[in-house]
């Protein structure tokens, strides 16, 4: 019996998933562009004909990927854009998850459980990737070694700066940023299979976005480590705060598209505040965050959504 289309493109999309990471080491242009959205044809495989065409088109792109590049960049492959996307769609999809019809809280079950995988990913990456004098010395190095090969041109001193500003947090940012992608694919993702009438679910109302109770263990427990060790525990500890928190920021975005709604102004003030967080990242992405958590618990878009009480 042959295998089924939804199968066949599964595979296919596997491949085109693989070929799109691979694309620098052949040096094709927009390589970097094609490695971001190289889990897109995974995640449409999985929202379009399930859990089992995410796996099958997940193992079809690492084999291409070790046929054609080796086991190194397999393992890269699986690791950044494989097995993330299928945890997605399998947390995204799985039964008896949902809390409601248009599957908001199923959204929020994937986005925390990548948060949880891509913490753990990140911590193991760099204790094994950590040589003499430790985790944070080695991504120090690292840092100067990519900033003397990428802008050589620029003074030691701004190099130094950088790496200053940059790598007390350069783990969890690098978690915070491959979360966001794997993010923006899986609503891209979901758009395209929608409007072709290929969707297992609704798409989600991001308004409604809940995220489970459990992510709250695991945050409290590494943030409570970054406050009270010392040296690598602490640094891997406050980075995997970072990276667990991710799931809040998005929370929290839909906090402040809940106020904005309030005004009649809504499209100006978004556009201020999406400017504000480009320019202030880490400051704003916070702020944003710890919206998130204050949602989480006490439920703020409920009382800014309530009509106001009048008084007879």
């Amino acid at each position: 019996m042959g295998m089924s289309t939804p199968m066949l493109i599964a595979i296919g999309g596997g491949g085109l998933s693989a070929a799109a990471s691979l694309a620098g080491q052949f040096g094709v242009p927009g390589a970097v562009l094609l490695a971001c959205a190289a889990p897109l044809p995974l995640l449409a495989a999985g929202l379009a004909f399930g859990p089992k065409a995410a796996a099958l088109a997940a193992a079809s792109g690492i084999l291409f990927a070790l046929a054609v590049a080796g086991l190194a960049a397999a393992s890269v492959y699986a690791a950044l854009h494989a097995l993330p996307a299928a945890l997605v769609v399998e947390r995204a999809l799985a039964r008896g998850s949902s809390r409601s019809g248009d599957g908001a809280h199923d959204a929020g079950v994937a986005l925390a459980s990548l948060a949880v995988f891509v913490a753990a990913l990140a911590t193991a990456i760099a204790v094994i990737g950590a040589g003499d004098g430790g985790v944070e010395a080695s991504v120090r190095r690292f840092l100067g070694e990519g900033l003397a090969i990428t802008m050589g041109g620029l003074p030691a001193e701004a190099r130094e700066g950088f790496i200053e500003t940059a790598g007390p947090m350069f783990v969890g940012l690098t978690g915070m940023s491959w979360q966001l992608v794997i993010v923006v694919n899986g609503v891209i993702a979901q758009r395209i299979v929608s409007r072709r009438g290929r969707a297992i679910r609704q798409t989600p109302a991001w308004s409604k976005l809940t995220l489970p109770d459990w992510l709250a263990w695991p945050l409290v427990g590494a943030a409570a480590l970054a406050l009270v060790t010392g040296g690598d525990t602490q640094y891997l500890a406050r980075n995997a705060t970072m990276i667990l928190a991710t799931p809040y920021f998005f929370l929290g975005l839909t906090v402040v598209h809940a106020l904005a709604r309030r005004s009649a102004v809504k499209g100006l003030l978004l556009g201020v505040f999406y400017v504000i967080l480009v320019v202030f990242t880490l400051i704003a992405g916070a702020v944003v965050a710890g919206l998130g958590m204050i949602e989480q618990w006490v439920g703020v878009r409920e009382r800014i959504a309530a009509p106001p009480v009048r008084k007879e």
